[in-house]
């Protein structure tokens, strides 16, 4: 099972989960006129709008904080002191023309990042980019059971789709783990990766189960 840092936006948590031994670090990305800036919440200017701000936050009640310099996939993937960069899961985040997934595409491939996935939570944005980028990893993302259905239609339609990002509440029920094994009973090969896992009871399930990977917020967790 790979352990994935969560909201990996800031060189400061890359470095922490570099010496944890992470495996994976997911990234939430904006598209800035070309410019692709890591923060979970949205950017305008030099600040940050949300209760998480870049990465994560205990100052929930705290709604604008001052967020720049940020760090850009650019940067990121040059900064050799970070070398060698562990694969990422590159979230989407709010609107992005072909122009920018074709120039996330040619990124990616200019720095030999064979490894890295891209993950979101718009059908309409990973299918822009299955055209553009076919041969790498594309995951859906959810953060609801009852929206489910559509990743089920497409694999019933034999469709290439690599996996599937899912928030754990969304696979709380009587049975918290049927939608995961039915996903897994469709296809062996699809890779599930889970985030908001609450506590270890819930992770050692998820992992008996067969999930591929666990999205962690705190580093020192796991």
């Amino acid at each position: 099972m790979e352990r994935i840092a969560h909201r990996a936006n800031t060189r400061k948590r890359i470095r922490e989960g570099i010496r944890a031994r992470f495996d994976r670090f997911e990234v939430d990305l904006w598209n800035h006129n070309g410019r692709f800036i890591l923060s979970h919440d949205p950017v305008f200017g030099p600040f940050v709008f949300g209760s998480s701000g870049a990465t994560l936050s205990s100052r929930k009640w705290l709604y604008v904080r001052w967020g720049w310099p940020f760090l850009t996939l650019a940067k990121l993937l040059r900064d050799k002191r970070l070398a060698p960069l562990p694969s990422l899961l590159i979230d989407l985040k709010g609107a992005w023309p072909d122009n920018a997934l074709e120039h996330l595409a040619t990124l990616l491939q200019t720095y030999r990042r064979s490894g890295d996935a891209i993950c979101t939570q718009n059908w309409e944005q990973l299918d822009r980019y299955a055209r553009i980028d076919p041969k790498r990893t594309r995951i859906y993302s959810e953060a609801h059971q009852d929206r489910l259905g559509e990743l089920f239609l497409r694999m019933e339609r034999g469709e290439t789709i690599a996996g599937l990002s899912i928030n754990a509440a969304a696979l709380a029920s009587d049975q918290p783990l049927d939608p995961l094994r039915h996903i897994l009973a469709r296809s062996p090969w699809f890779i599930v990766y889970v985030w908001n896992i609450p506590d270890f009871p819930t992770l050692r399930n998820l992992q008996s189960a067969g999930i591929d990977g666990a999205i962690i917020d705190y580093l020192g967790w796991i």
